[in-house]
């Protein structure tokens, strides 16, 4: 089954505005967002003629969705939210960088075993938004058609780690991140147990 995959990164909230963590928390875009995002949809760069879709179900994903594709039946994943920063959510690291657990989870931070204090670890959060995607495969094998479009919108955090697990373990850790409103573009051949990776591209 030839698939291309779409992962776009859900629009500007005011998390990214202030450069604070934001994970679970369900913020909504901010106007800036959506007024990105429909900059971004008018100069073409997502795909039309799409089969199927998916998000996290966090609202900055969902409008995100909505502004780019209209309104569309989509599946909710919510094994590929972003991060949970636990007691870092919603704080900037100027306010963390005294706080010995957030220092011990930055030093950490390859390596990926330290939890944020209340939240996740890197490598859990990896294995947790991996199986996610890979739900989502099966979801898009179980259609059983031999070409398909599909659009997932996720987030910076979910979209980074598959590209560097899954898609091109070359890629740098913040190098893999897109910008809001950005993303890749997959060409994958999917069968009944794996799949191979043909080319991506950055949209």
């Amino acid at each position: 089954m030839n698939t291309v995959l779409y992962l776009i990164r859900h629009g500007r909230t005011r998390a990214v505005d202030e450069h604070i963590y934001c994970g679970w928390t369900d913020l909504p875009l901010s106007e800036r967002g959506i007024a990105e995002i429909r900059e971004l949809a008018a100069e073409g760069i997502y795909p039309a003629g799409t089969d199927i879709y998916f998000t996290s179900g966090m609202k900055r994903c969902n409008e995100t969705l909505q502004l780019i594709f209209g309104e569309q039946d989509y599946t909710s994943v919510p094994d590929i939210m972003e991060m949970n920063f636990g007691d870092f959510e919603l704080h900037a690291y100027e306010e963390l960088k005294k706080d010995p657990d957030y220092c011990a989870w930055l030093d950490d931070f390859e390596v990926g075993e330290v939890k944020c204090r209340g939240g996740e670890s890197n490598n859990e959060f990896y294995e947790r938004s991996g199986r996610g995607f890979m739900s989502i495969l099966t979801r898009i094998t179980d259609l059983g058609r031999e070409d398909v479009k599909a659009a997932v919108v996720c987030h910076g955090g979910s979209i980074g780690g598959f590209m560097r697990r899954f898609v091109d373990s070359t890629l740098g850790f913040y190098d893999a991140i897109p910008s809001p409103g950005r993303g890749y573009r997959v060409e994958l051949e999917l069968g009944e147990e794996a799949f191979r990776v043909k080319g991506y591209e950055k949209i």
